[in-house]
């Protein structure tokens, strides 16, 4: 039902904070993830490990609540000292450690990618190896390495945030809700990334007018899947109708079809943290 006091601006603010990792939710994840960090250090002594740490978006505070999107994750990078393999190799060494401590149906494998999956959140154990040209990771979807720079992606997106009243990390939390309930038809490490690169300047400096200016910039090519393509297309023809809705005086339809596209989300309910979601 629409809440006839709320405006454009008000419903997605409101959203956005519903997004958001609440200290509790931080709290019970936290209590996960030092179970599992204390571990993966006793079972990988200094001769296989040279040190285990978090990165990606729960460190820049732009994960979702799980039960608003099944693949929100804490990356969980092991940093192997052993060179010269295939990512798979090191995938098969952490499945094993994993697979002394949690349930068989809490680990899932999709080539290279290797998940324990808890009922409040997933790990994403992703290995990893220093060289020369940098820290090492898997290709997504692929048993071959790739640079990253998790500490210069934190730095940007903090940056980022700063030079724009703190709007950045509000936006990053609407688009990827919205992702979420799509279909994933963007990456969400891209999604962030294009916020990050996205200029605002002729947005004006509030939550609303960088929802819109920033979505309605998206595009996907035909070539990544047509559903993902019409997906963001129909969300860009949405977003149009809802501004004309708005300027035309209609403020009680506007926000109902803004809530149509990001309701706002209810509260997250307790069970098992060993139960795997369905999809």
């Amino acid at each position: 039902m629409v809440n006839t006091s709320l405006s454009l601006a008000d419903h997605l603010a409101a959203v956005a904070r519903k997004a958001a990792l609440s200290a509790t939710d931080k709290g019970v994840i936290n209590v996960s993830l030092k179970t599992l960090l204390t571990r993966l250090r006793a079972e990988f002594d200094a001769y296989d490990v040279s040190r285990i740490e978090l990165f990606g978006a729960f460190t820049r505070d732009t994960s979702l609540p799980h039960v608003l999107d099944k693949e929100s994750d804490v990356d969980v990078m092991v940093v192997f000292k052993e060179m010269g393999q295939k990512p798979g190799y090191y995938v098969e060494k952490l499945k094993r450690v994993a697979g002394l401590h949690y349930p068989r149906t809490a680990i899932v494998q999709n080539g290279t990618t290797l998940y324990i999956e808890l009922l409040h959140t997933r790990f994403d154990l992703v290995p990893a190896l220093e060289s020369l040209r940098g820290m090492q990771v898997p290709v997504k979807g692929g048993d071959a390495w790739q640079t990253t720079e998790p500490a210069a992606d934190a730095r940007a997106l903090a940056q980022k945030d700063a030079q724009n009243a703190g709007l950045i990390l509000p936006l990053v939390r609407l688009a990827k809700y919205w992702n979420a309930r799509n279909g994933h038809p963007l990456d969400a490490y891209d999604l962030e990334r294009r916020i990050v690169t996205h200029s605002f300047a002729m947005a004006p400096k509030n939550l609303k007018a960088y929802f819109f200016d920033f979505m309605r910039s998206l595009h996907v090519s035909p070539a990544a899947g047509i559903a993902r393509a019409e997906a963001v297309r129909g969300m860009r023809k949405a977003l149009d109708e809802i501004d004309r809705i708005a300027q035309a005086g209609d403020l009680f339809e506007a926000v109902a079809r803004m809530e149509q596209m990001l309701p706002l989300p209810a509260s997250p309910a307790g069970g098992n943290p060993f139960l795997r979601r369905s999809s």
